[in-house]
């Protein structure tokens, strides 16, 4: 398996670090937080893509009723 050019010996090392770093009941929260962030980060840029989408619309309206 490669992930951005990192292999599986490479992500267990990731792995076991982590869990040296941060203990075992810990990573649980830890990647719960993470997640949220990310969930928070890709509405953002939808909400973001969904402007500009409706943006040229909306000056296309406006310079047609003046």
């Amino acid at each position: 398996m490669q992930f951005a050019g990192i292999g599986t010996p490479e992500l267990m090392w990731v792995a076991l670090a982590a869990v040296i770093l941060f203990g075992g009941p810990r990573l649980p929260q830890l990647f719960r937080g993470l997640g949220e962030g990310l969930k928070e980060f890709k509405k953002a840029t939808r909400e973001l893509t969904d402007d500009e989408a409706a943006a040229p619309a909306r000056r296309d309206d406006t310079a047609t009723s003046a």
